[in-house]
């Protein structure tokens, strides 16, 4: 099993954020999807983001730790995608004089392309991820 791990800080509000991101259902932030679906509230609720180009993944809403600022989710199902086994964490951390940290992992089997590729991959959409949420305050 492989991990990646992003981590970013910006002059931002944390809670901000984290209310944003903790909206799981909602990536009108996030520009990379041409749509996305929801089902469901609370852990156990899947948003099925589809891709450009055709296809979709199904996310899992695994947990919420409202006192961690931390959020799990998991691919419950996608149509060409190329990880199996994968699990993701994002956790919002609010450091001093409105600064925050957020921090994006995740593990996973690489599957149709190498555990690099795969690595370069979630690392760049990570990165998007944190730069599309921190711009969105």
């Amino acid at each position: 099993m492989a991990e990646v791990r992003v981590e970013k800080r910006a002059v931002v509000d944390g809670e901000k954020l984290w209310l944003k991101l903790c909206d799981f259902g909602d990536l009108s932030w996030f520009s990379g999807p041409e749509k996305v679906e929801s089902n469901g509230a609370g852990p156990g609720m899947i948003r099925r983001v589809f891709v450009p180009g055709g296809g979709f993944i199904d996310e899992k809403l695994e947990s919420v730790d409202e006192h961690s600022k931390t959020l799990t989710y998991s691919i419950a199902k996608a149509a060409a995608f190329p990880l199996d086994n994968y699990r993701a964490q994002v956790t919002v951390i609010n450091e001093s004089a409105g600064q925050a940290l957020v921090i994006w992992s995740g593990t996973f089997d690489a599957k149709d392309v190498s555990e690099d590729e795969a690595k370069a991959m979630l690392q760049s959409t990570y990165a998007a991820l944190i730069d599309a949420l921190m711009a969105s305050i």
